[in-house]
């Protein structure tokens, strides 16, 4: 990245960003999963199988 890249929340530049950063970081992720799940189908039945097998993992580790 070149220090023209601009952070688009707060439309700084990555210097100026480095110079003054956040007092609290934050990521899109959360967003980014809820959006998901509010939108693709594919994406919320995914995420039920990941669950599912997380669930069974945990009850059958210690058999």
């Amino acid at each position: 990245m070149d220090d023209y890249t601009k952070d688009k929340k707060a439309n700084i530049s990555i210097e100026e960003s480095k110079e003054n950063p956040p007092m609290r970081r934050t990521c899109a992720t959360m967003d980014m999963h809820n959006k998901l799940l509010e939108e693709s189908e594919e994406y919320r039945k995914e995420r039920e199988n990941i669950e599912n097998m997380t669930e069974e993992y945990i009850k059958n580790k210690n058999k």
